[in-house]
């Protein structure tokens, strides 16, 4: 690990020439480091990633470029630590080297920001409780653990908005808004997180959802700066969307219901132009990799003729023209993965056989409760010239888990773990939500690239396909 921080740090080196520009278009860092135990100190910000060297006295200037606020990481010493950074603003560090990123102080006009950040970082390590403990508590406990963190970090912020007045009124406003929509999202995901963990439904309130829902904003654009505010509106558009179906069930016989219901939901609820653009397109842009172009002649006219945000447009535009690519009859995108022995296998190797591909995850669960479904389809069209291939989205790091859960859940066909180096799981497949199946055909096209799970009676597919 050491190795790698101190040949990133030689690299930047190279680039080092960090000079003052443009104030408006710039955010300046400045501090010390005592004592100096690297020449370099390393900074990323969005693309931006540079060095910047420590002189003997241990000073140091960096200037970032940018023209919006926003968080960086600065790294030394094989530690990084977040900073808010603004342009035409000066955040001031002391590095305390044999304690850093916990003994570290700030100061210029971004300090008090920056030292808020610190203590609610401690703040949220002293009141961190993983999701399935939180969730798996009873109504009572629950509403009472969340309104107190919440009411906790609240008072943090505004003890720190009383005691530093410059403190910047776009910042706090950010940070309340986290907060608060944390705090929410917890609320509207509790009924059905405690139905999955405890298999049961929890006893609340006949208005339970629409007493904290008396709190919260749908349609203050000024409020997207906050990503929690973000993940609150594609959650409750989540939940709405469930609503929408159970009372339209003869919406469950169109094309693609879910989506459906998502575009439904957001025209008639979301009347903010900018909250809805943002909601057209992460649902359109889910839509795209979750079904791909197949019948999306509806949904892809309504966003064109709906969305007014021309960089949304854009991005979805690229992102429809490279679904094409994955239609039906088109030769599946190459991909390369390795065996259980370490052995590279290509996606083009196996030419012979239909494939029908399961992209799961050890930290998946939903993958691994369709585990059962998919031996049981496997060992049903055993003799069939279909091969079954189960591809390990993880990460070299976590390879034992892989081998155990192959070894426990006694898997069968062709076991295979995604090569880290590939790039087209994701930017070719758009592989970025679990399970997904792909059928290809035995000439190498593709059938679909989103193929129903075994569980969705992929029996009868395979039956039509094969002629069973």
């Amino acid at each position: 690990m050491k190795t790698s921080w101190i040949v990133l740090l030689a690299l930047l080196s190279l680039l080092a020439c960090n000079k003052q520009a443009d104030p408006g278009t710039t955010s300046h860092i400045t501090g010390t480091v005592d004592p100096v135990f690297q020449e370099y100190l390393a900074f990323s910000y969005a693309d931006f990633l540079d060095s910047v060297k420590i002189d003997r006295e241990g000073h140091f200037n960096l200037y970032v470029p940018g023209s919006e606020a926003g968080y960086g990481i600065l790294m030394y010493n094989n530690s990084l630590i977040e900073v808010y950074i603004e342009p035409g603003k000066m955040l001031d560090i002391s590095i305390n080297s044999n304690n850093f990123p916990d003994n570290i102080e700030f100061g210029g006009e971004l300090g008090p920001m920056n030292h808020y950040m610190q203590l609610a970082r401690k703040l949220d390590h002293q009141t961190d409780i993983s999701s399935d403990e939180l969730f798996s508590k009873d109504p009572e406990v629950f509403s009472s653990l969340t309104d107190s963190i919440r009411n906790t970090k609240s008072r943090l912020l505004r003890e720190y908005v009383v005691k530093y007045p410059e403190m910047d009124s776009n910042f706090a406003r950010k940070k309340a808004t986290d907060i608060l929509y944390t705090w929410a999202n917890q609320q509207l995901l509790y009924p059905g997180y405690y139905l999955l963990l405890k298999n049961q439904i929890p006893n609340l309130p006949d208005q339970y959802h629409q007493e904290y829902l008396k709190e919260l904003e749908l349609n203050n654009s000024d409020l997207l700066i906050s990503p929690m505010y973000k993940t609150f509106l594609e959650n409750y558009l989540d939940f709405k969307e469930a609503v929408y179906l159970e009372n339209h069930p003869e919406a469950e016989k169109l094309w693609f219901p879910g989506s459906v219901a998502r575009f439904r939901v957001i025209h008639e609820e979301f009347t903010s132009k900018e909250n809805n653009n943002y909601l057209l397109f992460r649902s359109m842009s889910d839509h795209l990799d979750n079904f791909g172009t197949d019948h999306v002649e509806t949904f892809i006219t309504n966003f064109r003729v709906s969305c007014t945000n021309e960089d949304y447009k854009t991005i979805i535009e690229k992102k429809f023209n490279m679904s094409e690519t994955l239609a039906r009859g088109k030769q599946a995108p190459e991909l390369d993965f390795f065996d259980k022995e370490g052995n590279k296998i290509k996606l083009s190797d196996l030419k012979g056989k239909m494939l029908y591909l399961n992209f799961w995850a050890s930290w998946s669960e939903w993958s691994i409760q369709e585990f059962p479904y998919w031996e049981k389809l496997r060992k049903d069209f055993e003799g069939y010239d279909i091969l079954f291939v189960s591809v390990s989205m993880d990460f070299v790091k976590d390879r034992n888990k892989w081998e155990y859960i192959l070894d426990k859940q006694k898997l069968g066909g062709m076991q295979l773990i995604q090569d880290p180096e590939s790039k087209s799981f994701i930017d070719q497949y758009f592989i970025n939500d679990l399970p997904r199946y792909i059928l290809i055909d035995a000439n190498g096209a593709i059938i679909s690239v989103h193929a129903p799970r075994p569980s969705e009676n992929m029996e009868l597919v395979l039956k039509n396909l094969l002629k069973k």
